[in-house]
């Protein structure tokens, strides 16, 4: 998979109706449903499920961290922190940088 050839991380089971703790990681859902809350001004909904992230914008601007998320399936994560993406856009050309960073900001919870 190709998150696990990005980030050097290891794969996470939550069991249905578990919590997911909001910690400084961002996540990436491999198999089930994950339901939540995040931003600390502006409060937002979202919704995660298999092949799709979440927690991306907390680790990258504090006001939109992830504050609850919840199994609404057996879930299999893969958990990746702020430094394992700035490691993957360490020595990438500093525009290319930005628009990955503008575009995970625009479309990631």
């Amino acid at each position: 998979m190709f998150v696990d050839d990005l980030f050097k991380t290891s794969r996470i089971h939550v069991k249905k109706g578990s919590l997911i703790e909001p910690v400084d990681q961002c996540y990436f859902v491999i198999s089930g449903k994950v339901k939540g809350k995040y931003g600390t001004k502006r409060v937002s909904n979202f919704t995660a499920s298999g092949g799709e992230f979440f927690g991306i914008c907390g680790v990258l601007i504090p006001d939109q961290q992830l504050t609850s998320a919840i199994a609404v399936d057996d879930c299999e994560l893969t958990a990746f922190s702020y430094e394992d993406i700035s490691g993957l856009l360490n020595g990438v050309d500093k525009n290319m940088s930005a628009l990955l960073r503008s575009i995970i900001l625009q479309g990631i919870p």
